[in-house]
C-alpha cells in the first residue's frame, strides 16, 4: 500500500465547529417555537416546523 500526499484544499476545524453550532442552535429554536405554536393553535399549526427541526438535529447530530 502506497502512501500519497493529499494536495487538495485544508480548512480550519473551527468553521465546522462554528457551523455545527449554529446549526444546533438552530433545530432547538425550532423545537421550541413549534411547541410554542402548536400550544397556541390547539395542536393543528406547527408540525412541519416541529418536524424539520427534528430532521435538522439529527442531521446536525450526524454532522458532529
Amino acid at each position: 500500500m502506497k502512501e500519497t500526499k493529499f494536495n487538495g484544499m485544508v480548512l480550519n476545524g473551527f468553521l465546522m465547529l462554528f457551523v455545527t453550532m449554529v446549526l444546533l442552535i438552530a433545530a432547538i429554536v425550532g423545537v421550541v417555537f413549534a411547541i410554542i405554536d402548536m400550544d397556541a393553535s390547539g395542536g393543528t399549526c406547527g408540525g412541519w416546523l416541529l418536524g424539520g427541526s427534528i430532521l435538522l438535529l439529527l442531521i446536525d447530530i450526524i454532522c458532529m
